[in-house]
């Protein structure tokens, strides 16, 4: 995989900790707002090899041919975020991965945004509350969710909604084995709920 040069360097420290603003090492990318996905329905790609990390955007009437096989090839022109893995890089921190669908709405960073949002103004969810979803009877974006009103059930059920067809992951045959599928739900920290 060739990645090319998009947006601005990221930071090179790989180290991620929010809460002391580390971001870990961001890659060079193509910013796009959830507006924008919302407007360009497509398909989500990442691959992942030894000569990096690069994410895609296919928008659904470009899809191609190898994306249903077994042996996915690069779309270099629907990149949008590249993370070049050399000894210079993160690549001693990239390590097996798993898929997570968060379908949080106000986590750390939807929450902490809010306030910023001018959609959020229009809500009148940013007066008397706080950016502060650690405390969500005193957060303004969780207030907004979580509200029995008719404007946000309106809100929601034209702007909150996602459509997931299939996930599938592509292992390459080389590898042997494969790490047991797990599923679960957690709230914030990591720690699993209990039903």
């Amino acid at each position: 995989m060739q990645g090319k040069s998009i947006g601005g360097p990221g930071p090179s420290n790989c180290n991620a900790n929010y809460f002391k603003n580390l971001p870990g090492c961001r890659p060079q990318q193509v910013q796009r707002s959830g507006e924008w996905f919302a407007k360009n329905p497509g398909v989500m790609a990442a691959a992942w090899d030894a000569d990096g990390v690069a994410v895609y955007h296919i928008p659904n009437a470009e899809i191609p041919a190898d994306l249903s096989s077994d042996t996915p090839k690069p779309w270099g022109r629907f990149v949008l975020a590249y993370v070049p893995l050399d000894r210079h890089s993160c690549a001693d921190i990239a390590k097996p991965q798993k898929i997570v669908l968060n379908i949080a709405l106000c986590g750390d960073w939807a929450g902490g945004a809010w306030l910023k949002s001018s959609a959020a103004r229009r809500t009148g969810y940013t007066i008397g509350c706080n950016a502060d979803i650690s405390n969500p009877a005193g957060d303004c974006c969780s207030k907004f969710v979580t509200s029995n009103t008719h404007d946000v059930n309106g809100y929601m059920k034209h702007r909150a909604y996602f459509s997931i067809d299939y996930i599938k992951i592509f292992t390459p045959a080389d590898i042997l084995s494969a790490p047991p599928l797990e599923s679960a739900a957690f709230k914030r920290g990591g720690v699993p709920l209990q039903g």
